[in-house]
């Protein structure tokens, strides 16, 4: 039998899981998804199932979409026990001290713009097709969404060695992602320096 306490965390979990995919839902909607291709794609986004109503993923949606889809990946990598206790302390102040997901956020925006940069310098994108495709492809391999825009294969030996590690690095514990888990690296970073 399960404790009262672990009923209510339970329930507040699916609260706000229920919350943020009815956010991503309004967001594909306001990008240009129909409904039905909205509620598909949110609940593979915060999932992170990357389950796609497309043969060809993400790139039959809008860049808004894209956005949208970066978000909320990301926002599924985080542990949902933070957002509970973001809830119920109505501040986000929590999330945003978290090591951990201080962690992911400094993984995931280096490594982004070490990406766009590249694309930039090697491949001429703009500056913002280039944020864009980097964000969206980095946050999907990190957290083992496995959402596609653009075969980032096709980019050089440094992105492809980039994603290699982000995809074992994986997001953070208590989220919906696979992978190691940024905390498990954090964890020996700080064995290793004692």
């Amino acid at each position: 039998k399960s404790s009262p306490r672990a009923k209510t965390v339970a329930k507040n979990i699916v609260l706000v899981y229920l919350i943020l995919t009815g956010m991503c839902i309004g967001g594909y909607v306001l990008t240009g998804m129909n409904l039905f291709e909205a509620i598909n794609h949110a609940f593979t986004t915060l999932s992170t199932g990357g389950y796609s109503t497309s043969d060809s993923s993400m790139n039959n949606f809008s860049n808004g979409a894209h956005w949208v889809a970066t978000t909320f990946m990301f926002l599924g990598g985080l542990p949902f026990l933070l957002f509970v206790a973001a809830l119920r302390k109505r501040s986000i102040d929590i999330l945003v001290k978290d090591a951990q997901v201080r962690g992911f956020a400094y993984l995931f925006l280096f490594s982004s713009l070490v990406v766009a940069a590249w694309l930039v310098i090697r491949d001429g994108y703009t500056i913002l097709d280039a944020l864009r495709v980097s964000m969206f492809n980095i946050v999907s391999v990190v957290t083992t969404t496995g959402f596609g825009l653009e075969d980032f294969t096709a980019w050089g030996a440094l992105p492809t060695t980039l994603f290699a590690f982000l995809m074992m690095a994986g997001a953070c514990s208590g989220s919906t992602a696979g992978g190691i888990k940024i905390f498990r690296f954090q964890i020996a970073m700080t064995l290793l320096n004692k």
